[in-house]
């Protein structure tokens, strides 16, 4: 008997099913091939829903803060991205009074007294740890330092100029909570605008809230507006100085950067210690006892102890003895038993593949090369280092673009504030010249070269063929243009007159001589590849002298 398959020709196929699946936008399909993600909205949220439960938002800085602390690896690396970004710290260029373009021609000097008075001031002050900071316990590099890093690793930090002391109070991320009876719009301790979303106040625990406090009402906590209008400027300004890297506008606090790879890290921890532990077994005499069937003798037989003994009681009521394992254990089989060495491969090939793995994730989710983050080079060679390192350090430069805005500028502005209302000279100066005296530039370090001849000559070559101003190229370089010509002409003119002299006093020896000494004899400076490194004399100067040439 033949039996038929009927085919219904209006069923799609595997392949077109699959087409079908695949259509339009794959991201917003849920399917079964994909793993459900908690928190995501199907009509689309800011970025402060993700974060609406405090408690969650907290205990994840408080992870971040245990892998800090205590894992073997992730500490390092954000001290390895801090190191390299903030370096010897960022240095201020005051630019209240530029000169002009004919001052310039003319050689004057660019910087003003005015500027001069407002370098020294922000020096004398940044480093001066009782004057800097509120606890007495930082100067600014310090400050600057913690700034980055608690930004990576909680998310934000806050500092709140204390206008009578002239200092920052430095505030860590956990002290700005919303009290839990409060129905205004606080969005993890941030009061905002219910319409602009603008920050107009901040809400932060008192210092002094015991390690298993809860904030629980409003009276627990202190409030301090975002802005104040200032008395001299007339503008709102900044009260609090809240320094944390959004990846969204509508973010109002900042998020750990160890969010993506956390998980990873714990494995990583985790593995590192189980192989630890491995590799001290494997460290000790394991013996293997095989028994032949049939064997008499109990488990307390003519066997030797190989270490400390103790007894476990099993779940069914009955017990057993164990043998302490250590180095140098000696064991003695019964008789009839056979004794086999145990000798593992600790750690195994693939453990170094699988922890090189989990590196690289923790490396990139910081912004750094894991030559840099290992301190070793040997995995790559030198053109694989350098353009890992010319990558890293277009995230570096962005880093210290935000911090030297978000944090740097801001806090300049405010101590130039201060120093207006205490010095009627200064605020007057603000009266002639308006919003030109908080003008400055914040240098921030750079790094050095990888290959200094073929770094530093493309820096000559760039400056010759006009892709570049001499100090545009040592901004670049972290130095001051016009602070490094200065000391050259300096350094330059002593030295030539250093030289004339000598080359005068060599002349005065011997003045019966045709041949004068010139200066540029006794000295060699280094000059344009145009001009020669020294003047040779032409056959005319070889010419006697006569006496009225030599008067000349």
């Amino acid at each position: 008997m033949s039996h038929s398959r009927r085919i219904d020709i209006g069923s799609p196929t595997l392949n077109e099913a699959f087409d079908e699946l695949r259509a339009d936008y794959d991201l917003s399909k849920q399917t079964r091939f994909r793993r459900s993600r908690a928190g995501v909205s199907a009509v689309g949220k800011h970025a402060d829903y993700h974060y609406r439960s405090e408690s969650q938002f907290f205990r994840a800085m408080e992870l971040s803060r245990d892998i800090d602390r205590n894992d073997i690896v992730v500490g390092q690396a954000v001290d390895r991205l801090v190191a390299n970004v903030i370096q010897d710290g960022f240095s201020l260029d005051t630019q209240v009074e530029p000169l002009t373009a004919d001052e310039r021609r003319e050689g004057k000097r660019r910087r003003s007294s005015l500027d001069d008075d407002l370098t020294a001031r922000w020096k004398a002050w940044a480093e001066n740890e009782d004057a800097c900071d509120l606890a007495g316990e930082a100067d600014f590099h310090t400050l600057e330092r913690l700034t980055l890093r608690h930004s990576i690793v909680d998310g934000d930090i806050l500092h709140l100029p204390i206008a009578d002391a002239g200092s920052l109070e430095t505030c860590e991320a956990h002290r700005c909570k919303t009290p839990s009876n409060t129905s205004r719009n606080v969005v993890l301790g941030v009061l905002l605008d219910e319409t602009t979303r603008k920050r107009l106040e901040y809400w932060l625990t008192k210092e002094e809230v015991g390690i298993s406090s809860i904030v629980t009402k409003v009276g627990n906590i202190r409030k301090y507006p975002a802005r104040q209008r200032d008395r001299i400027t007339g503008r709102d300004e900044r009260a609090v100085i809240h320094c944390y890297h959004p990846k969204r506008k509508s973010q109002t606090r900042g998020f750990t950067a160890f969010a993506p790879f956390g998980m990873a890290t714990e494995h990583h921890d985790d593995l590192q210690f189980a192989q630890l532990i491995k590799a001290r077994v494997a460290a000790s005499y394991a013996i293997l006892e095989e028994m032949p069937p049939g064997l008499p003798g109990g488990a307390k037989s003519a066997a030797g102890a190989t270490g400390v003994q103790s007894t476990e009681t099993l779940s069914d009521g009955t017990s057993r003895d164990l043998d302490g394992l250590g180095p140098g254990m000696r064991y003695r089989s019964r008789p009839g038993g056979k004794l086999v060495g145990f000798s593992p491969n600790v750690p195994n090939p693939e453990f170094f593949e699988h922890s090189m793995l989990i590196l690289t994730f923790i490396s990139i989710n910081l912004g750094l090369p894991v030559q840099l983050l290992l301190l070793d080079p040997k995995q790559t060679n030198f053109s694989g280092w350098r353009g890992a390192m010319d990558q890293a350090r277009l995230g570096f430069r962005n880093l210290q673009r935000w911090l030297a805005t978000s944090f740097h500028a801001r806090v300049y502005r405010w101590k130039v504030r201060q120093w207006m209302s205490e010095d009627r000279i200064l605020e007057a100066e603000y009266g002639r010249i308006g919003e030109q005296l908080f003008a400055h530039r914040w240098n921030p370090p750079r790094w050095p070269y990888i290959e200094p001849m073929k770094d530093a000559s493309a820096g000559i070559l760039r400056v010759r063929n006009l892709q570049t101003s001499p100090r545009r190229l040592a901004a670049e370089n972290g130095f001051d243009w016009w602070e490094i010509s200065e000391e050259a002409i300096q350094d330059n003119g002593d030295v030539i007159r250093n030289a004339k002299r000598k080359a005068a006093a060599v002349n005065g020896e011997f003045p019966d001589d045709p041949d004068r000494v010139s200066w540029r004899e006794v000295l060699c400076l280094p000059t344009p590849d145009r001009v020669g490194a020294q003047v040779t004399p032409t056959e005319s100067s070889q010419q006697p002298i006569t006496q009225g040439a030599a008067d000349e």
